[in-house]
């Protein structure tokens, strides 16, 4: 059963079996006031948009919105905004092997950037999605931190994810994260691969 969320301006979908692209910061990376005027930029869409419609947005307009906003977002990250201690080969193997265990999680692709991580996957069933992305948070901060010798918070609190629609979105997608290193101008950056898996236990969501 697909089901809509809110934390702070943005909606989020969730869906039994479904599979989404998240994507995590580190707590230094996108200033306060940037990600507030940018989701003040999504509110501001949105209501332009259901002045000119005389109604509310239907899920899939939601959906466009969220994502083009995902999208301005992702090009600030880029940048190298913040101490971006994940260029530190011995921290992105960490998060690595976070994000890798249990295998439960399907896992379709991954890129661990210096500033943010995205991954594209279909959480084990009967696991919440933003409970999981807690957990690597959790697991790979203390590891991190320790092998850093600092202190305090390593991640941001809130998780950027979007529910992927359909197999040629998952695609999309996962050519996105892949490529990400290279349009960001890291050279031979060793953080970012792929699984191939079967699609058949893919749920996709019905607006």
């Amino acid at each position: 059963m697909l089901e809509k969320r809110h934390a702070g301006r943005l909606p989020h979908w969730r869906l039994a079996g479904g599979a989404y692209f998240v994507t995590f910061r580190l707590a230094d990376s996108l200033p306060q006031s940037a990600l507030h005027a940018y989701e003040q930029e999504f509110a501001d869409e949105v209501r332009r948009k259901e002045l000119a419609f005389g109604r509310s947005l239907t899920g899939p307009e939601l959906y466009d919105c969220k994502k083009r906003w995902l999208g301005r977002v992702d090009r600030l990250l880029d940048t190298g905004v913040g101490e971006c201690v994940l260029k530190v080969p011995g921290c992105a193997e960490i998060l690595r092997e976070v994000m890798e265990y249990p295998s439960a999680h399907k896992i379709y692709a991954w890129a661990i950037m210096p500033n943010h991580t995205h991954a594209v996957l279909r959480p084990h069933p009967g696991t919440d999605l933003s409970n999981l992305l807690q957990v690597w948070k959790g697991a790979s901060a203390h590891r991190i931190n320790s092998i850093l010798g600092r202190k305090g918070r390593l991640w941001q609190k809130e998780s950027f994810d979007h529910l992927v629609r359909h197999s040629g979105s998952l695609e999309k997608f996962i050519g996105y994260t892949l490529e990400n290193p290279v349009k960001a101008g890291l050279k031979d950056w060793p953080f970012a691969s792929r699984t191939e898996y079967e699609l058949d236990d893919i749920s996709w969501p019905v607006f």
